[in-house]
């Protein structure tokens, strides 16, 4: 529910920024921007003149706006309507799921997400085969969990124009799993695109997020999310950062826009054997993973982008692809001022932090990655062994470097959800990679308003910033670290406006009574 712009709350404990430094225990907000962050009776002196009501806090705190700096609206509304696949641990699994759906829907498309292969019985995903056979006749579309590889029924295929005798398996990775992907999209309504956005972004604020940095379109999904977005960013509960992930610099200038990519694959994922490593996986030994720009390519599309203005982001996560990564930013952009980004940068060692840094480059990481998927007997450590493992997507080294870090939760790779972000920086699973919570909620609220140029509006709560501001139900900075996940939102305040929370309708009534 979203009410007016304009309001207070007093009686809790109000953090500026990420440092536990008690800013007041009220703050008032007028117009879409921060009035009065101090005392219970600064805030109502500005208050009760404009016929505000304060909030109490009941003894919560109140934090800046979470901001996550690598989401996806689009993949992520679209599988909070399709088949959860995430519990599956063998094929008969996946099929039961699908077989139980299909008995209650009539979609022309059976949609499913959230597979996982290294967690299934027969390490693979299930083949187009076996989907026709327990399902004959109809189209089935499954996404893996981490968005680089889809599989489809022959129906399916059919449906969205592809030759089934071309693929015999009916996997796609990576980049022609964006093809498929765009295919299906495209036999989608603008309403059926526009629905998954709203619904995402809706989701997300109930989590506390107040900003989100899309990546959309492109390889992910469907282009025509781009306008969608545009053109509905005022209305969504929260504000849209967007990152066009295609290499077409020219057309993003065109639309107006000063960002681009967010998953533009150097590399691949360690789930899927794809990363591009430096040697070779200790359980497949025949590969090292794949790479799908050279340093040259990727050079280019660098310069295309300065030349332009826009600021531009790359997917890496091996040690191999970082490296491309920082030979290609170094030949290209050394210097730059428009902070570009490396998404994941998931096996950095320390010269290569140390390089991205004096590079002036943007870190987007994602401390849930290690957190749900790390430690010991994990996919990580199987693909990795134990040593690599124990540094994949390391924290500690990043927040001692003096790297810009932003956080995010790369939705709906994993759940779009700032405080187990935060938990998980307080709960890697290699002690000695932990962080504490204040760099965590700073990553998660400043570092990503840096990341997208907003830091004079957003990241802070102080007079004349936007109002963009999370009352929870506990003091973040009183509990244990890795106990942050277990709070929970009261309020969600988005450009001033009340738009989630546990409170969201009775604030809301009351003041619509005023």
């Amino acid at each position: 529910m979203t009410v007016g712009d304009t309001g207070a709350i007093t009686g809790s404990t109000v953090y500026a920024g990420a440092a536990p430094e008690v800013a007041g225990p009220a703050i008032a907000r007028h117009e879409g921007r921060v009035a009065v962050v101090g005392s219970d009776r600064q805030v109502e002196e500005f208050a009760l003149p404009l016929g505000i009501d304060p909030l109490k806090g009941a003894k919560g705190s109140i934090v800046p706006g979470f901001v996550d700096s690598h989401a996806h609206l689009a993949a992520l509304g679209m599988n909070r309507t399709s088949i959860d696949l995430a519990n599956a641990r063998s094929i008969g699994d996946v099929l039961d799921l699908l077989q139980a759906r299909a008995v209650t829907s009539d979609d022309e498309v059976l949609l499913a997400h959230g597979l996982d292969e290294s967690k299934m019985g027969e390490g693979r995903a299930p083949t187009t085969e076996e989907l026709d056979s327990a399902i004959p006749g109809r189209p089935i579309f499954i996404n893996d969990r981490g968005l680089h590889y889809v599989v489809c029924s022959s129906a399916c295929l059919a449906f969205l124009g592809i030759d089934p005798a071309s693929n015999e398996t009916g996997r796609f990775d990576e980049a022609s799993a964006g093809e498929v992907r765009a295919a299906l999209g495209s036999r989608m309504t603008i309403e059926q695109r526009r629905d998954f956005l709203r619904g995402a972004a809706t989701h997300m604020a109930e989590q506390g997020f107040t900003s989100v940095h899309a990546i959309e379109g492109g390889t992910l999904s469907d282009d025509r999310d781009i306008p969608i977005l545009l053109g509905e960013s005022s209305s969504l509960p929260i504000s849209v950062c967007l990152y066009w992930n295609t290499t077409e610099t020219a057309a993003v200038e065109e639309a107006g826009l000063s960002r681009m990519g967010g998953d533009i694959f150097v590399d691949g994922s360690l789930g899927a054997r794809t990363a591009l490593l430096s040697r070779p996986y200790a359980d497949d030994p025949s590969t090292s993973g794949r790479q799908f720009l050279t340093e040259e390519e990727m050079a280019g599309l660098i310069r295309g982008a300065e030349k332009r203005g826009i600021q531009i982001s790359f997917h890496a996560i091996g040690d191999r692809a970082i490296e491309i990564a920082l030979a290609a930013f170094s030949a290209a952009a050394a210097g730059s001022a428009l902070r570009h980004r490396i998404e994941h940068f998931g096996l950095a060692g320390p010269e290569q932090i140390d390089r991205a840094r004096a590079l002036g480059l943007i870190i987007s990481t994602q401390p849930s990655f290690a957190y749900l998927r790390g430690g010991p007997g994990s996919v990580y450590e199987r693909r990795l062994g134990a040593d690599r493992a124990a540094r994949a997507y390391g924290l500690r080294a990043l927040a001692e470097s003096g790297v810009a870090v932003a956080a995010g939760t790369d939705a709906p790779v994993t759940p779009p959800d700032p405080l187990l972000g935060i938990a998980a920086c307080a709960g890697h699973p290699t002690e000695s990679e932990r962080i504490d919570v204040e760099t965590g909620l700073d990553w998660f609220t400043r570092g990503g308003a840096f990341a997208g140029g907003e830091e004079a509006e957003r990241g802070l709560l102080e007079p004349g910033m936007i109002a963009d501001l999370v009352l929870l139900d506990g003091d973040l900075h009183s509990i244990e670290a890795t106990e942050a996940g277990e709070l929970g939102i009261e309020l969600t305040v988005s450009r001033g406006r009340i738009v989630a929370g546990r409170r969201a309708e009775a604030v809301g009534t009351a003041m619509t009574r005023r």
